[in-house]
């Protein structure tokens, strides 16, 4: 005979209060699931939230009046959890999740070879598998697969970074703009070739949403209207007479300038270079520095630099230590005395006493003593419009060989300095390198036993001592 259970007794109510609560429990994690499923909630729960979007994207896109296209050439399906391709996934999900003027296509260029020259019949943006192109209207802009990250060596191993978002959103900005103002470098004087030896910076430039060209002013009658500034990367002969009035017409209009000097061979002169340069109140030194003070160079070369930048009126406060630059074979710039109204200037980057400049060509003088300043910027104000420009007695430290996550950071504070442009990105790369914790193999068999075998039997044991007890009551 079966004998039923009293409604009234503890028992009873202990037994019906957990279905209940059970099953109220399992409503709310069904309901809970389904709006998760609905909405797409996600958290990125990465350190360096390499899920997510800056603010400064996502303020942007809101923004967008015209649609945009963004084309990932490369199979979406294949991507694995943690490789670039599901980074990417991520990532452009999140673009169009933040503005319906954002379109997200994949096409893979093994399944689909026309898409290339659909996307560039003139063949002029080398297109190649894996790259991010994008697209509105008749512009299109090109991120290479291989910019998508950028890796350095370190005393501590690979240190490598995520560069895609500033690339993206700065393209966006750029296709979706009627007018992209350019960025253009000197040609005719020797100089470093840009593209070859600097690409690094070009990147750069670029993915603070400008375009880039060569500017040879021997053959241009005036520095174009559209340039924005100008690059003047490791002249090895001087302006002619006609190129510095042209140079100092376009600073009169307003421009800006960023000079990287490397020290001279003997018996060279750059006379007009110094001619412009002296309308600031500066001029270059022909001289090699040699630093002083050990702690201050790296080791057993006192010719390749290193260099703290000092808190300044344009960085602000610098905590000591941060951004420090190498240096490799230097020259100084020189802060005349003579006072200029509406005339400011600002050492960016200076030797420590014991520091020497070493005269290239001892016909010109003694050697200078420290300290010495690398780094100067400068801005006058009382023209038409404001004028800039940023001299550094250096300019290997830019090649790509040499270049460092420092200078690139650096190298971009400068950029929004010189041209202040309010709308530029500066986005910074986020870490791809985790912390990781290592354990032994015995260790991780023991955590394993622990997690997948004791912890479930413990619950389980703790819930038949409750059921037991709560059944005899």
């Amino acid at each position: 005979m079966i004998k039923m259970a009293n409604k009234n007794s503890k028992g009873f109510k202990y037994g019906a209060a957990a279905i209940l609560t059970a099953v109220i429990v399992i409503i709310i994690a069904v309901v809970v699931n389904l709006i998760v499923i609905k909405l797409d909630i996600q958290w990125d729960l990465t350190t360096n939230k390499i899920f997510s979007l800056n603010k400064t994207s996502v303020d942007f896109v809101k923004k967008l009046n015209k649609e945009v296209t963004i084309y990932g050439l490369y199979d979406n399906t294949k991507a694995e959890v943690g490789d670039q391709n599901a980074i990417l996934n991520e990532l452009l999900k999140q673009y169009q999740n933040a503005s319906d003027k954002i379109i997200v296509k994949y096409v893979d260029p093994d399944k689909d070879p026309a898409i290339i020259s659909k996307l560039d019949p003139e063949k002029t943006k080398q297109i190649a598998k894996g790259d991010i192109l994008v697209s509105c209207g008749k512009k299109l802009d090109v991120i290479p697969a291989n910019s998508i990250t950028y890796s350095q060596s370190t005393q501590y191993g690979q240190d490598t970074s995520l560069m895609v978002e500033n690339y993206l959103t700065t393209a966006i900005k750029r296709v979706s703009n009627e007018k992209t103002p350019t960025v253009y470098y000197t040609t005719g004087h020797n100089e470093s070739i840009f593209v070859d030896e600097f690409n690094q910076i070009k990147v750069a430039v670029e993915a603070g949403g400008y375009y880039t060209k060569a500017l040879n002013l021997q053959t241009e009658p005036k520095v174009p209207d559209d340039c924005e500034t100008i690059f003047i990367m490791a002249p090895k002969s001087d302006l002619s007479n006609d190129e510095g009035k042209k140079i100092q017409d376009y600073l009169d209009r307003g421009g800006k300038i960023f000079f990287a000097f490397d020290p001279v061979i003997p018996n060279q002169n750059m006379p007009v270079f110094d001619k412009v340069l002296a309308e600031y109140n500066l001029s270059l030194n022909y001289d090699k520095v040699k630093e002083g003070d050990d702690s201050r160079y790296v080791s057993g070369d006192p010719n390749n630099l290193l260099v703290a930048l000092e808190s300044n009126a344009i960085f602000g406060e610098i905590p000591a230590g941060q951004f420090a630059l190498n240096m490799p074979n230097s020259r100084s710039i020189n802060i005349l005395k003579a006072k200029k109204e509406a005339l400011e200037i600002v050492s960016l980057a200076r030797t420590s006493e014991k520091a020497v400049g070493m005269q290239v060509d001892q016909s010109k003088g003694k050697d200078i003593n420290g300290p010495l300043d690398l780094v100067v910027a400068a801005e006058y104000s009382g023209g038409t419009q404001d004028s800039r420009i940023l001299v550094w007695g250096n300019a290997a430290m830019f090649n790509d060989k040499l270049l460092t996550q420092n200078t690139y950071q650096i190298l971009a504070v400068c950029m929004s300095w010189l041209i202040q442009n309010k709308d530029d990105m500066g986005i910074p790369p986020k870490s791809l390198n985790f912390e990781t914790i290592n354990i032994s193999e015995t260790n991780a068999n023991i955590t394993a036993i622990i997690l997948i075998g004791a912890v479930p039997l413990l619950i389980f044991g703790l819930g038949t001592f409750v059921w037991l007890r709560r059944r005899h009551l």
